[in-house]
């Protein structure tokens, strides 16, 4: 019997037991009504009870398969995360490394340019400084040279100055009037 056929009995011997004759005939017509009921089911059971089983029986199977692949799905994906995690972490990981190389590279190299320029700065301060002092030695020797050249030639104007006086005045006469040179 199924459980509503259980509640319809109880409820017709309550009323039964209710004490009317009118309570009485109710109460029997549900109990016939539940044997009718408790027929069909047997009956029921008789032509499709073998096919219900077997449906539960699927349905069972299916729920399980459905269960277990939906497990071993969530399984994988998660394996598959965990993966891509994993990867991703060492990607991350070598692209900081190769930054840091690089960066480390880069200061390496700007501290080598650093120290290459200073060099060159103290090479070319040096360079001009040899030839300013050059220029300026240069100059020395030659206003010596000159002042030499001036001292010899003033002594020997005085030693010769009566030979060059006819020079100098016919030079100093043509400077301010030219003239022909010769016999009047």
């Amino acid at each position: 019997m199924t459980t509503s056929e259980n509640n319809e009995r109880d409820h017709s011997i309550d009323l039964a037991e209710g004490g009317t004759a009118a309570g009485v005939a109710t109460a029997a017509r549900p109990a016939a009504i539940a044997e009718q009921g408790g027929n069909v089911d047997k009956i029921r059971d008789i032509l499709f009870g073998s096919q219900m089983r077997e449906y539960d029986s699927r349905f069972g199977r299916l729920e399980e398969t459905l269960l277990k692949e939906s497990s071993d799905l969530k399984e994988s994906v998660r394996k598959r995360i965990d993966t891509l995690e994993v990867y991703f972490k060492k990607e991350l990981e070598s692209l900081a490394a190769r930054l840091k190389a690089e960066r480390d590279d880069r200061l390496a190299s700007g501290k080598d340019l650093s120290v290459e320029l200073k060099n060159t700065a103290e090479s070319l301060t040096k360079a001009i400084r040899e030839t300013q002092d050059g220029a300026a030695e240069a100059d020395r020797e030659l206003r010596s040279h000159v002042l030499e050249q001036t001292k010899a030639l003033m002594d020997e104007i005085q030693t010769n100055g009566k030979a060059f006086l006819p020079y100098w005045t016919v030079v100093s006469r043509s400077c301010e009037t030219p003239r022909p040179i010769g016999p009047p």
